[in-house]
């Protein structure tokens, strides 16, 4: 009788064990939210769906929370925050319906995280601030924070807004989010009208950090240093797809990069604001490195582009273009700072002393260069020394001269192989005449003399693409290459020029 108890006993075990809601809510690892919760609760299905916090609370490493479109607020109070778990993903963008994630439109389907914790924001009605200004009353300090995570701990489809990061140490920085030793994905995110006092308007990354961002938007964020993000404290992220638009600092209205070095492809910065670095600022040997990235109506005071302080960038096919600036337009380098910088056009920046570039006790290398177009007001239209003395090849710099006798030292070593001639760009300015604008064309005339002009081995490796993601090599069969190399010979600036194939007319007689 015993043995027949025992065996009845582990049978309805396993029965309370398969039909318990526990069970239900792990049924394919995916919990369900909504911004307020549905049915039972439970975060087992749509119809049960929990509220974010709640799914958060109750996730473990493996996790999958899907996030309903909507609104959600991290709390009542200023240090409330939606705290990312190790090991678990959250993705947005859901209509509420979806049986799989590939369903998911997170444009569409916006699923917003605000800090407007006190529901006063002057937002517009859509709950997403455009700009750091439409903060009302007291927000969250961090809408998202992320502390000590690792790369399968995922951020995919939201939109994060008016975080209000103004108290006191950690509170001051990271607005939209906070990342203190942590590595997670962040994908398809867009970061708009949060604000920092400190560091970090949209993003803080602190403390050995090494996120990985992938088409992801900074846009009307503010801060005093890194008014869109700013990494700090020998933090590595990698950007691949992203843009920073419409940001304002003291210090890198793009980005601030303080002793950090992250890994940028295939970036924007258009519209940033500053005082030192419009787009970018780089502090205390950061040595950020660029590829495929563009600068483009930025303004400062000094480096409309670019400020570099004891830092030394790596840049490969860079464009700056009309970005004004008192001091240095494109790019401002001071203080033992050594950037490299290869297949670069510097165009339509404006400043009082070197309208493209300012060197203060640095050393830059600039090679496959293009700087033509930028203006100061007094000396350096192109590039501004004090007591630096940049080494300079297979470039072609306005007012430079050239390489051999007619070289001006003022603009630094010549390395050889120097040009002096128009770079005939496609249209610098664009129908509009107003540089920085979406209607510039930087890409090169089949009459140039930048075609073909370049030295392949500048080229870093593995960078096998242009700024338009066509072939960095391709030879131009009417144009004579003078460049350094075994054919095809790189271009300077950031375009490489590509051949036009016209198919032949086909008539179909009907």
């Amino acid at each position: 009788m015993k043995g027949k108890w025992t065996l009845l006993g582990s049978i309805l075990a396993v029965l309370l064990l398969t039909l318990s809601p526990a069970s239900a809510v792990r049924a394919g690892g995916v919990r369900y939210a909504a911004p307020i919760a549905v049915g039972s609760g439970d975060c087992s299905s749509w119809s049960n769906a929990c509220t974010l916090q709640t799914a958060l609370s109750v996730a473990v490493s493996g996790d999958e929370i899907w996030v309903k479109k909507g609104v959600y607020y991290p709390g009542v109070n200023r240090a409330d925050t939606f705290t990312l778990k190790n090991g678990v993903a959250l993705y947005g963008g859901f209509a509420g319906t979806e049986t799989m994630r590939d369903q998911r439109n997170w444009q569409t389907n916006k699923t917003i995280l605000s800090g407007d914790i006190d529901q006063n924001d002057n937002h517009g009605g859509d709950y997403i601030n455009e700009n750091a200004s439409q903060i009302v009353g007291n927000n969250a300090y961090h809408v998202v924070t992320s502390n000590v995570t690792g790369p399968t701990t995922v951020l995919d489809g939201f939109f994060i807004t008016a975080g209000q990061a103004n108290g006191s140490s950690n509170d001051g920085g990271g607005g939209g989010m906070y990342s203190s030793g942590s590595s997670p994905k962040i994908t398809n995110v867009t970061f708009s009208g949060n604000f920092a006092t400190l560091h970090g308007g949209g993003i803080v990354i602190s403390s050995s950090s090494s996120p990985t961002l992938t088409n992801v938007t900074f846009s009307g964020n503010s801060a005093t240093y890194g008014g869109g993000m700013s990494n700090n404290s020998s933090s590595s992220p990698t950007l691949t797809n992203v843009t920073f638009s419409g940001n304002s600092a003291t210090y890198g209205g793009g980005m601030y990069n303080d002793s950090s070095s992250p890994t940028l492809t295939n970036v924007t910065f258009s519209g940033n604001s500053a005082t030192y670095g419009g787009g970018m600022s780089n502090k205390s040997s950061s040595s950020p490195t660029l590829t495929n990235v563009t600068f483009s109506g930025n303004s400062a005071t000094y480096g409309g582009g670019m400020y570099n302080y004891q830092s030394s960038p790596t840049l490969t096919n860079v464009t700056f273009s009309g970005n004004p600036a008192t001091y240095g337009g494109g790019l401002y380098n001071t203080n033992s700072s050594s950037p490299k910088i290869t297949n670069v056009t510097f165009s339509g920046n404006s400043a009082t002393y070197g309208g493209g570039m300012w060197n203060y006790s640095s050393s830059p290398t600039l090679t496959n260069v293009i700087m033509w177009g930028d203006t100061a007001t007094n000396n350096g239209q192109e590039i501004y020394n004090s007591s630096s003395n940049p080494a300079i090849a297979y470039s072609d710099i306005q007012g430079c001269g050239g390489s051999g006798g007619g070289w001006q030292s003022a603009c630094g070593t010549d390395g050889g192989h120097n040009i002096a001639g128009d770079p005939r760009f496609e249209d610098a300015d664009g129908a509009d005449n107003t540089p920085g604008t979406a209607d510039d064309n930087l890409r090169l005339q089949f009459t140039s003399h930048c075609i073909d002009a370049g030295k392949n081995a500048a080229v870093p490796p593995g960078v096998t693409t242009d700024l338009d993601g066509n072939p960095r090599f391709v030879d131009i069969p009417t144009v004579p290459d003078t460049g350094s190399g075994t054919p095809p010979i790189v271009d300077m600036g950031a375009y490489e020029a590509r051949l036009k194939v016209y198919l032949p007319l086909v008539l179909r007689n009907s």
